[in-house]
């Protein structure tokens, strides 16, 4: 277990990614605390239209507990999942500096 704390916008994320290999697939998960379980649900409705491409072998979860957004990763091969994970973490930064750029939801 990796565990990792970035300063995107105004508040810290700390994130968490497991790696655990297994004979034919490889499974990451990353749990993102947000401030608010809200901004948790408009990350999620953010990030949840991408889905993977259907021939990458590869298959991303997404859900919202309280405040924290879960990720999970299920992948054939090691290089695949790199690819999808990193590609995420730029579309999370992305929608944490848009919110922090619009600040907290209006009611």
């Amino acid at each position: 277990m990796r565990r990792k704390c970035e300063e995107v916008g105004s508040f810290p994320i700390l994130f968490s990614l497991f790696y655990v290999p297994y004979d034919y697939l490889n499974i990451s998960e990353l749990k993102i605390p947000f401030p608010s379980s809200t901004l948790a649900k408009i990350a999620l409705g953010s990030l949840a239209p991408d889905p993977e491409p259907r021939k990458g072998g590869i298959t991303k979860e997404l859900d919202v507990t309280d405040n924290i957004l879960h990720v999970q990763w299920r992948a054939e091969e090691a290089r695949i999942l790199r690819v999808s994970i990193n590609s995420f973490l730029e579309h999370l930064s992305l929608v944490v500096e848009t919110m922090d750029l619009f600040g907290p939801p209006m009611a």
